[in-house]
């Protein structure tokens, strides 16, 4: 469960941009 980034060029430090949800 939790949240990645979907893609790395739009994350910040904290892991937020495009995010896709990962069970």
């Amino acid at each position: 469960g939790g949240f990645v980034c979907r893609v790395i060029s739009q994350c910040n430090v904290f892991g937020s941009g495009t995010k896709v949800t990962v069970l």
